[in-house]
């Protein structure tokens, strides 16, 4: 039961950490990332916010607008415009809100392990994700 319970932890805390990852990619700035921002984009890496903004059909211009320029390749020379269509879409509140569903399971993980020393650090670890701004 506690195997399967840290395995479940670390899927939920993972998830989130990744989608974090692929929020600040568009928040972040180049210092804070020690990287360009949009380099994920750049790189021809579709990430969860990107998807979000393909799918939309809210705002159907923003969406073939950014498909347009990954499909053309031209994303490097547009890198701000990409990023900004990506915001226009609601594409990082939306995978802030995941990021935060899955932190929310890995707590609920974390509460049904026994206490030990070593839970504090778990818990630790998954409020740092939680705030992480690089």
């Amino acid at each position: 039961r506690v195997a399967k319970l840290l395995k479940m932890y670390g899927y939920h805390v993972g998830m989130a950490f990744q989608i974090t990852d692929d929020i600040l990619d568009f928040t972040a700035t180049s210092a804070q990332l020690g990287k360009p921002a949009g380099s994920d984009l750049k790189q021809g890496n579709i990430t969860l916010p990107v998807i979000y903004a393909l799918q939309q059909k809210d705002y159907p211009d923003i969406a073939n607008q950014l498909k347009a320029l990954i499909v053309s390749n031209e994303v490097e020379g547009n890198v701000e415009l990409a990023i900004q269509l990506v915001k226009d879409s609601g594409g990082i509140e939306y995978s802030q809100k995941l990021s935060d569903r899955y932190l929310a399971k890995s707590f609920e993980m974390l509460k049904k392990l026994p206490d030990n020393p070593a839970k504090k650090h778990l818990y630790d670890i998954a409020t740092f994700i939680g705030q992480r701004e690089y």
